[in-house]
């Protein structure tokens, strides 16, 4: 249930506030466009979340699930953004190309996400508004026909959505 929540930005009941959830997330849209360049990823606000997509090349070494040094910038100012607006729940997805084994795959990307939760509880986020999952090569964006589309597959994405409660009255 609360992974559908998490994926899909499903409100339950009417009780909360739509003008601060829509401040709330333009706010953090707003704000993540300022430090994620198109080089390290993208930022798009969807229904009742803002996205944020990091290209999996940039952020991690072939075969690694260890964080590059590189994107511990934008890790640390999205880890502020989030700390400083706790109103939210966080679920970070792994996915990977459809090289390899599919076994393989979805434990990497499990990793992959795992690691990116753990940058981010190391510079204050609170776990509990943190939930990871590694998908592999399930959920494409495109073909895995090219190097490009391979390419495009392979990320990180963490998935911003209000925690509704919060936004009462």
């Amino acid at each position: 249930m609360l992974m559908s929540a998490l994926l899909f930005g499903c409100a339950s009941g009417d009780n909360f506030s739509r003008k601060k959830v829509d401040a709330f997330l333009n706010y953090t849209y707003d704000e993540a466009q300022k430090f994620i360049d198109s080089e390290d990823g993208t930022v798009n606000r969807i229904g009742d979340q803002v996205i944020v997509v990091l290209r999996g090349d940039q952020s991690f070494k072939h075969d690694s699930a260890t964080v590059r040094r590189e994107t511990h910038y934008v890790l640390r100012r999205l880890s502020t953004l989030l700390k400083d607006h706790p109103q939210s729940k966080i679920f970070i997805a792994g996915h990977t190309d459809s090289v390899g084994a599919k076994k393989y795959n979805k434990s990497l990307s499990e990793k992959r996400a795992l690691s990116v939760s753990q940058f981010l509880i190391s510079q204050g986020v609170d776990s509990e508004r943190i939930g990871t999952f590694g998908f592999g090569e399930m959920i494409p964006i495109t073909d895995n026909d090219s190097a490009v589309g391979r390419r495009e597959n392979r990320r990180i994405e963490v998935r911003i959505t209000p925690d509704f409660e919060l936004f009462t009255g």
